[in-house]
């Protein structure tokens, strides 16, 4: 979700339990809201003043600039009232393009670098704030994010953002639409040789202009159903992903927007149409099965053990499976495996001091453990 203003039930969209994310322009107290209704809720605040995103050809430069941006909102109200709800905080918006200069694209990387060094070295050592991450890039629909701000994602444990608007016209979605706008995150991730960022969508929603949204008879004509299912189907296309599979996309894009006054008319969704898209974002969270039956148990257990005697070992450090694996001091046996036959991605494991054995299981967006079947 993202809001611009507050509006009458925006909350009954909340799903208690579901890490979805919720956005909010310059309003710290409705994501305050948001988190006390559903505490795993991903809060995002943005702050909106066009006049301070400005750049530096200096690191010096750009640092300073940096410090003022994020003074400009992270104040003493913020942090006494705020912070504690508040998982991630928007640096620049919308500033990269492909149609800039050297100049231009040096300027942008040096300031999103500051924008990630300030935050991490001057407002992430204090505790009120070392659970926020900082989210860089927001780069509009169709704009390519260079590798060396994606890289800045693991160097800073920084989110990087990609506006993944889906293009609509006359309630037609065409087949280009894809690759050189929804998915063209996927496609950066394909052209990068070492950036492996951890995406977050923080605008999204059908579009046929930058002022022509969903209601408008160019776009989907007001069809909340065709809305609800392409986003559906939208959620379903991250799913796909391997970045979603490593664990590295924090949820489906928001939905550009709620209280966008006349500027934002054609985007605007209201109570019940909120209440349908938050309807749909459940059962996509949880259309995989909660819990691994037992006779899959057996049949991973097995594979897991005739992969580690045949296959080599290959680790990614980065991926969400062995993540978990080195989070419980064990090391991996066996390389990361898809097995399309049953229909899991699985990891065996074992503890050096003990000798316990686990498979680690990637599953409804999460990691499970399948032990040694009785």
């Amino acid at each position: 979700m993202h809001f611009l203003y507050n509006v009458p039930g925006w909350d009954a969209a909340l799903v208690p339990g579901l890490p979805q994310p919720v956005l909010a322009v310059d309003r710290g107290d409705m994501l305050v809201h948001a988190a006390q209704v559903n505490p795993a809720a991903f809060t995002m605040l943005r702050h909106c003043d066009d006049s301070l995103q400005v750049f530096s050809s200096t690191w010096e430069g750009s640092v300073e600039l940096a410090q003022r941006w994020w003074a400009s909102f992270v104040d003493r109200t913020f942090k006494e009232k705020y912070a504690p709800y508040v998982k991630a905080v928007k640096g620049y918006n919308e500033t990269l393009a492909n149609s800039q200069n050297a100049q231009e694209k040096y300027e942008r990387y040096l300031m999103e670098r500051a924008l990630a060094y300030v935050w991490n070295t001057e407002y992430r050592v204090q505790p009120e704030y070392e659970h926020i991450r900082p989210i860089l890039a927001s780069a509009a629909v169709g704009n390519d994010i260079p590798e060396d701000i994606a890289l800045l994602s693991q160097e800073f444990d920084t989110l990087l953002s990609y506006h993944a608007y889906m293009y609509w016209d006359n309630k037609e979605r065409p087949d280009w639409e894809m690759i050189n706008l929804t998915g063209r995150w996927v496609i950066m991730e394909e052209d990068y040789v070492a950036a492996k960022p951890t995406w977050v969508f923080t605008e999204g929603g059908p579009f046929e202009s930058s002022v022509t949204g969903w209601r408008s008879e160019k776009c989907l004509d007001g069809d909340i159903d065709m809305y609800v299912e392409a986003m559906r189907t939208q959620f379903r296309e991250i799913k796909a992903t391997q970045a979603w599979q490593d664990g590295r996309v924090i949820g489906p894009p928001v939905w550009f927007t709620t209280g966008g006054g006349d500027e934002w008319k054609e985007f605007f969704t209201n109570e019940y149409e909120l209440n349908l898209l938050g309807q749909m974002l459940a059962e996509e969270w949880e259309e995989s099965p909660s819990e691994i039956p037992s006779d899959d148990k057996i049949e991973i257990w097995q594979r897991s053990i005739e992969k580690q005697i045949s296959d080599g070992l290959s680790l990614n450090p980065d991926a969400a499976l062995q993540k978990e694996i080195f989070a419980r001091d064990m090391v991996p046996v066996m390389s990361e495996w898809n097995d399309e036959e049953i229909g899991y991605i699985y990891q065996a494991a074992e503890h050096l001091g003990t000798g316990e054995r686990l498979v680690f299981v990637w599953l409804n967006g999460k990691v499970e453990i399948v032990e040694k079947p009785d």
